[in-house]
């Protein structure tokens, strides 16, 4: 049994002009909710999608308000709301517009491909089970509509929607809102971020203690009788096989520390090494290798967000890096711990900082320091210091009160303020 109602983006009923506004509809409109689904046993769905009422006309946008006795049946939200549109009021649908690609791919979401990789989408539905309600980021709908039915099919989820901005406070109860927009794959947001990576390192710490539970599990009485009577022997051969162990890995590790040294000191003076299979140690292309005193930090883009006064990094070049990426206050001291930058799309934040001035630092292999970036975190937004010549920010349009920007060697650092839209 499919029961549907068609709002304007002002929350009147099509059905019912009388009615008084349905507020909720309207905050839907406002805060760009294109599919918002509620109570999963006896479904409830509100979805975007625009219409005109003849060849030529203007292009309205509406919301359809679907209740169903199953979230299966949402596939069938489409075909029903067109034919209401066409046989009751008399309007074309119209799916060509970038906002309406939710509702023109429902009917066929179950055979998309959800963005991101498996293990980390398997942690959503644990998180919402510790009552955590993430909000993640995709580049574009036809990723956050793959998204969400991948949750609610592998997950117990109440409430999930996807909408131009996660943080819209008609969704605040929501177990999980996807946002599109500048993302890149799978993004987590704001405090989403650390949340995930509490949950992957319990989940670490969980495959380690099974693989290292007993194998006999109940000590099967004919394998545990052999273990009696031979006891000593055992023991007397895991000793000898530990003394062994213990001995190679020890000259293991002292020959590895002498090739080291060596290199090192060959890199040090500026002798070239040329080894069989991997080249030069002594050079490098990200700064992440040997003593290169000079590398580069263009791949670094910053992202400010005011809201939740932080300050995020992500290294954008290529997976041969190895950078310690610190932040400092105004004053010089340090903010908080280091992160380690050793591969491409690597994210870090700093999170609850007080307003003020910051700055951020790259460090190579080589001990040598280079500026990243630096600027102003306040209430009202976010700028960059021109007294620093080492980066000039790009400020990228991104949803709600973000800023981003992107260092690049060798230019006079630029002022940027952005408002939300």
């Amino acid at each position: 049994m499919i029961d549907l109602t068609i709002y304007d983006s002002q929350g009147q009923s099509l059905d019912d002009p009388a009615a008084a506004k349905n507020e909720r509809i309207a905050n839907f409109f406002f805060d760009g909710v294109r599919l918002a689904i509620e109570s999963m046993d006896s479904v409830r769905a509100y979805c975007f999608f625009r219409a005109r009422e003849s060849e030529g006309a203007r292009l309205d946008q509406f919301y359809a308000e679907f209740e169903a006795s199953s979230v299966s049946e949402i596939g069938n939200l489409k075909s029903a709301v067109e034919q209401k549109v066409r046989d009751e009021h008399e309007m074309i649908l119209e799916s060509s517009t970038e906002d309406a690609t939710v509702f023109d791919l429902i009917d066929e979401a179950s055979r998309l491909a959800p963005p991101g990789d498996r293990n980390t989408r398997d942690l959503i539905p644990k998180l919402i089970r510790r009552g955590e309600r993430p909000r993640f980021g995709v580049g574009n709908y036809r990723d956050a509509l793959a998204l969400l039915i991948d949750v609610i099919r592998n997950g117990r989820v109440n409430k999930a929607a996807i909408a131009d901005n996660a943080e819209s406070a008609e969704l605040s109860d929501y177990d999980i809102v996807i946002e599109t927009g500048n993302h890149t794959g799978l993004v987590p947001l704001g405090n989403t971020e650390d949340a995930l990576a509490r949950e992957q390192r319990s989940s670490m710490r969980s495959e380690r203690g099974s693989l290292s539970n007993d194998p006999l599990g109940d000590h099967d009485s004919k394998y545990q009788s052999s273990i009696d009577k031979s006891s000593d022997e055992t023991l007397t051969g895991k000793d000898k096989l530990i003394s062994i162990g213990l001995i190679s890995a020890f000259g293991i590790g002292i020959l590895a520390l002498l090739i080291g040294g060596g290199l090192f000191g060959a890199c040090f003076l500026g002798v070239s090494v040329d080894l069989p299979f991997i080249g030069d140690p002594c050079t490098s292309d990200s700064g992440g290798a040997g003593n290169q005193t000079e590398f580069s930090v263009d791949g670094y883009n910053t992202s400010l967000y005011t809201n939740n006064s932080t300050i995020a990094i992500r290294w954008n070049g290529p997976n041969s890096v190895n950078h310690t990426v610190s932040l400092k206050n105004g004053s010089g001291n340090l903010v908080r711990q280091n992160y380690t930058i050793n591969k491409s799309s690597t994210r870090r934040s700093w999170q609850n900082l007080p307003a003020g001035n910051y700055s951020i630092f790259a460090i190579n292999n080589s001990g040598t320091v280079k500026e990243v970036w630096n600027g102003t975190l306040s209430s009202t937004g976010a700028k960059t210091n021109n007294s620093q010549p080492t980066g000039t920010p790009t400020v990228a349009d991104t949803p709600s009160n973000t800023q981003e920007s992107t260092a690049t060697e060798g230019t006079s650092n630029q002022s940027t303020t952005s408002s939300p839209s």
